[in-house]
């Protein structure tokens, strides 16, 4: 749960150094664009430009994690599904809210090390 909070923490504050803490520095992020009607990926580097010109760019931004879909957690590494609300408030006029489901691969380097995640695969609405 702790690595849940601190997602949390490092998008509601939009702090792209606490962001960044959360990945290995091998992570990859995998996500359907709907536009090109593909399954896309990018590396560490991407997901922190598009973070830092997301946080930037907005004004307000909540992230709720709910439930578990899945959870296999082991000594130094885990995989988990969970689903969640966001919404990014641009400006006074205009507000993106979704759900979606995030599945996470974690590792760490021993017990007591923080987790790093390697893998997203978002599945959400936006």
């Amino acid at each position: 749960d702790g690595l849940f909070d601190y997602f949390k923490n490092s998008y509601e504050i939009r702090d792209t150094s606490l962001y960044g803490q959360l990945f290995s520095s091998d992570f990859v992020f995998i996500f359907y664009d709907f536009d090109q009607a593909a399954q896309l990926q990018w590396d560490k580097g991407q997901e922190m430009a598009s973070a830092y010109n997301l946080f930037r760019n907005v004004r307000q931004i909540t992230l709720d994690w709910n439930f578990y879909v899945e959870q296999n957690i082991y000594a130094d590494s885990a995989i988990v599904v969970r689903n969640f609300n966001l919404t990014i408030v641009e400006n006074e006029s205009t507000t993106y809210s979704g759900t979606g489901r995030a599945r996470l691969k974690m590792r760490r380097a021993g017990e007591g090390e923080p987790w790093r995640i390697y893998y997203r695969f978002d599945d959400s609405d936006f």
